[in-house]
This record gives structure tokens, C-alpha cells and sequence, in this order.
């Protein structure tokens, strides 16, 4: 297991690593890549690989293949995922 360090910042911020999240995501209404397929009419496939490498999402991987990843999509990263693909139309 990889430990990394967690840095508490100012307003509600937390750093991994090199990347900067709001500390109330886990407050948040948390999506699954079914939900997001069904409420966007997208092939599984297709919002797997939108959400996979996007920063906030939770990846929970049972044992060490990835194809036992679990993806779990904080409802502020689906909303930013979705406005940048209406605008990109």
C-alpha cells in the first residue's frame, strides 16, 4: 500500500499528493458509473473512461486487478464532467 501525505489547507481544502481537493466531498452525493450511464444515456464503458483518471473520484479497488475497480463520483465532479461535455458539443 502507498501512504501519501494528507496536508490540511485553508478553506476546507485537503492536498494528496500533488493534488488539491475540498474536504466536504464526502459529504456529497456520491454517483457509481451505472447512475451516471443511465442519467446521461452513455454506454458503461464510455463514463468508466471519463471518470477514471478525473481528480475527486473515489477509487475503490477489490485486490490487485483493475478490473475490480470501483469508481464512486462525488456529484460536484459529475456535474463537471457532464458541463465539460456540453460544451465541448
Amino acid at each position: 500500500m502507498i501512504s501519501r501525505k494528507v496536508k490540511r489547507l485553508h478553506n476546507d481544502e485537503v492536498e494528496i499528493g500533488k493534488r488539491r481537493m475540498s474536504n466536504t466531498l464526502f459529504i456529497e452525493k456520491h454517483y457509481s458509473v451505472t447512475e451516471l450511464k443511465s442519467q446521461w444515456a452513455l454506454g458503461r464503458e464510455t463514463v468508466r473512461k471519463l471518470v477514471k483518471d478525473e481528480p475527486g473520484v473515489l477509487k475503490i479497488r477489490l485486490g490487485r486487478k483493475k478490473a475490480n475497480t470501483t469508481y464512486s463520483v462525488p456529484a460536484s465532479v459529475a456535474q463537471r464532467i457532464h458541463t465539460r461535455l456540453l460544451n465541448a458539443a
